[in-house]
């Protein structure tokens, strides 16, 4: 146990003995262990302390202090820089006012930061008092994050992997590769300047493709219109059978050829056997590339006739066929009379966007067509 410096036996007159003076020469030269309590300023060269200093007061050093472990209970406040060559250890908190600065943080960082006016390399969000790190080099494991609202995500990265969820953005993904197992959903545009692979494609839009070729090695079924402005080439080009049927059984046809219920480009079959029923078809608004075809599905025997109509005056021109010669065509009606429009006619009707062109194949003669 360390000895208390005693004042007993010194007295004013008094003699002094060696004992009074050796006492504190031990406690200064750290001959044997002495409590020292210092309540005034000292001004000290050095200090060599082999057990504990307690400081009531301040702590003044001018020159450099070492010091192999440091606990401090209360703060500390440092008018200046403090360079540490090895490790900090807080089980608390830590925080500057000033610049924190280091070559790499270890462990976990956690938190958000308060309304601060520099931390180096953060810069603090007035709108939301959290800061943001301009770059970080190196991480093993980001667990939680919230959003990441500016920046890019550059060739360092070989993989992002969001599990179930999505990833979104109202600008442009640029990448070499993207391999999705589950759906690709865009409300604008997916462009590529290479190829695009895909074991299903789903289009609920249009596909477009500026100044180069689309390239599809597998079968594509499109269930609705494929408009193509240059060419498309394949080994095998199959279209959709798409037969329709007209029956006069029930009375007189007055059929408009809508295209939203006969598909461009159908085959309509025509069967005119009942009684005296007519069977008018009206072709619909003048469409470029718009198409009909129209055959007999059995002998017409009634007393109708069978006609054809543009939508509008004199939009129908071209040539009927016949068995013994040919009749132009020039004006709104086609007629092929009763009982003629038998197995093996065919009339086709091709719009060009102005009128609409019709070529009549008839099993009759001349006689029995006419037009108006």
């Amino acid at each position: 146990m360390a000895k208390t410096l005693s004042k007993t036996g010194i007295s004013t007159d008094g003699t002094i003995t060696a004992a009074h003076v050796t006492q504190s020469i031990d406690a200064l030269t750290g001959t044997q262990d002495y409590d020292i309590t210092i309540t005034g300023n000292t001004v000290v060269a050095s200090l060599t302390a082999s057990a504990n200093v307690d400081f009531n007061g301040d702590l003044d050093v001018d020159g450099i202090t070492n010091l192999d472990i440091v606990d401090i209970d209360g703060a500390v406040d440092m008018a200046s820089n403090l360079v540490v060559a090895s490790h900090i250890t807080s089980s608390g908190n830590i925080s500057s006012s000033g610049t924190i600065t280091a070559n790499a943080f270890t462990g976990d960082l956690t938190g958000q930061a308060s309304t601060v006016a520099t931390i180096a390399g953060l810069a603090p969000n007035t709108a939301t008092t959290q800061a943001t790190q301009a770059a970080i080099t190196t991480t093993a494991n980001l667990t939680t994050v919230g959003a990441l609202n500016a920046g890019s995500i550059t060739s360092g990265f070989t993989s992002i992997d969001v599990g179930a969820g999505a990833i979104t953005t109202t600008g442009i993904i640029s990448t070499s590769t993207i391999n999705a197992s589950s759906h690709i959903t865009a409300s604008g545009d997916i462009s590529a300047s290479g190829d695009m692979f895909a074991n299903n494609l789903t289009l609920i839009g249009d596909i477009t493709s500026v100044g180069d070729d689309v390239t599809i090695t597998d079968d594509v079924s499109i269930g609705g219109k494929l408009d193509v402005v240059g060419l498309i080439s394949g080994s095998v080009i199959r279209a959709k059978k798409h037969l329709v049927t007209i029956n006069n059984v029930f009375g007189t046809i007055n059929q408009t050829m809508n295209p939203a219920t006969f598909p461009a480009g159908a085959v309509t079959g025509i069967t005119q056997t009942t009684s005296n029923n007519a069977v008018t078809v009206t072709l619909p608004a003048v469409e470029g590339g718009l198409s009909y075809e129209f055959i007999a599905t059995a002998n017409s025997t009634g007393a109708g006739a069978t006609t054809f109509s543009a939508p509008s005056s004199n939009l129908l021109h071209g040539i009927a066929i016949c068995d013994d010669g040919t009749e132009d065509i020039d004006g709104t009606n086609f007629i092929i009379a009763a009982t003629k429009f038998i197995k093996g006619t065919r009339v086709y009707c091709v719009s060009d966007g102005t009128i609409w062109h019709i070529t009549a194949f008839c099993l009759c003669t001349v006689s029995d067509v006419s037009h108006s």
